[in-house]
């Protein structure tokens, strides 16, 4: 019972801080729950005398610590006008970071929040077909539950629980971009990818469930999430010894990203240009600044109107060289300890690239607890269940194709 009170009280904090669908107006309860969490944890494991950091996550702990430090340090220097939101965000992380490693040492409570994490993304998309379904025959504003407020944007939610961040309008067609339980589509896709390459670790490798999480991942109507989700395919079987497959799924990234139809490139760029050009024009002017200034200017310095921080590139400028080596290291320096380099490897993938390329998740605690689940898959140990047995591959290759 009290693991599972603990596992809800996880998924109420990773969707209450940010990147999460509540993180950007109710971050507060994510604390509460995450703070509440760990204290049940404390107590638990007082009574068997048994608390620790995984000696896995003490260097990921370490690392951002230092990278947030040298945020902190850096905007006093250079007179940031956003040094008291770096501070908060400082505190914020590490509070959610510290907690979520002495939680996430317990093997068996990590298997039960990951496998209830799976599931629930893959629930949600049930959800989003179900509503578009009944939207064929109820006015979709019928269904409508409740809404919330992004950065004082209106996300509404559907019945039976449908997060809807807006439509996509191509020549007369409206298409409802599927959000799952993240602030925005583009940022959602990452994690259903790492769901998706993380079936098999949990024991939820069924043809259905694959089914319901790509199509997750491209009702997102992300182009970025599109390519990101074909290229760690790709990387996963490069490593799985499928070169020949490998070769001929590159092509089809060029493809799928140039021509798809709606969301490839070629189209949005006729569509929704904005979209790709904006990004792209403030990729290539933070470039420009960062090779004339490479230490940075600092958080909130940006001569960059619109888009300064939506991506690593985009925010080089402002963290500098120092900033962008510390982002490297947390991300790939766990190569060098996990005994799965290759899962580690496509694990992290969608994450790096989706903040690379696409969106500013580089500070947000969701992704260091991402982090931290893809080195712990990454280990290389028998997993447990969420009984506490070890996992083991007696299962039958053959199983009855059913949701869970």
């Amino acid at each position: 019972m009290m693991i599972w009170l603990k596992v809800i009280l996880l998924f109420i904090t990773i969707i209450s801080v940010r990147p999460g669908l509540f993180g950007e107006n109710y971050s507060t309860l994510g604390i509460i729950t995450c703070g509440l969490a760990l204290f049940l944890h404390l107590i638990e494991k007082s009574v068997v005398r048994k608390l620790e950091i995984s000696n896995y996550f003490k260097v990921i702990v370490i690392l951002l610590c230092v990278y947030w430090m040298y945020l902190l340090t850096q905007s006093a220097f250079l007179s940031s006008p956003l040094i008291l939101d770096v501070a908060k965000g400082f505190i914020t992380c590490i509070f959610i970071l510290l907690s979520f490693a002495f939680m996430l040492s317990d093997e068996k409570l990590r298997v039960s929040f990951c496998r209830l994490f799976i599931r629930l993304m893959i629930l949600v998309t049930c959800s989003y077909a179900i509503t578009l379904i009944l939207a064929v025959f109820i006015p979709l504003q019928s269904l409508q539950i409740f809404h919330i407020y992004i950065n004082e944007n209106v996300k509404n939610i559907y019945f039976p629980f449908t997060p809807i961040y807006g439509v996509m309008t191509v020549e007369g067609h409206v298409f409802q971009r599927f959000l799952g339980f993240f602030r925005e589509s583009g940022i959602s896709q990452a994690f259903m990818i790492w769901a998706y390459v993380s079936l098999d670790k949990y024991r939820l490798n069924r043809r259905l469930n694959k089914i319901l999480l790509i199509s997750g991942i491209v009702f997102t109507f992300s182009t970025a999430g599109i390519g990101i989700f074909i290229a760690t395919i790709v990387l996963k079987m490069l490593f799985e010894g499928k070169k020949i497959r490998s070769i001929v799924v590159i092509p089809t990234i060029y493809v799928c990203l140039m021509y798809a139809p709606f969301i490839g490139i070629a189209d949005k760029l006729v569509t929704h240009s904005t979209s790709i050009t904006d990004r792209t024009s403030s990729m290539l002017t933070s470039l420009e600044i960062f090779r004339n200034n490479l230490m940075g200017v600092g958080l909130g310095n940006s001569p960059i109107s619109e888009h300064s921080g939506i991506n690593i590139i985009a925010s080089l400028h402002m963290i500098g060289i120092i900033g962008l080596f510390l982002i490297l290291l947390f991300f790939f320096y766990p190569i060098s300890y996990v005994q799965d380099k290759k899962y580690y490897l496509v694990a992290i993938s969608p994450f790096f690239l989706t903040a690379l390329l696409s969106q500013p998740i580089v500070d947000s605690p969701g992704l260091y607890i991402m982090i931290l689940l893809c080195i712990g898959e990454s280990k290389g140990e028998p997993l447990l269940s969420s009984h506490g047995n070890r996992l083991t591959d007696s299962i039958k290759a053959k199983q009855k194709v059913t949701l869970f």
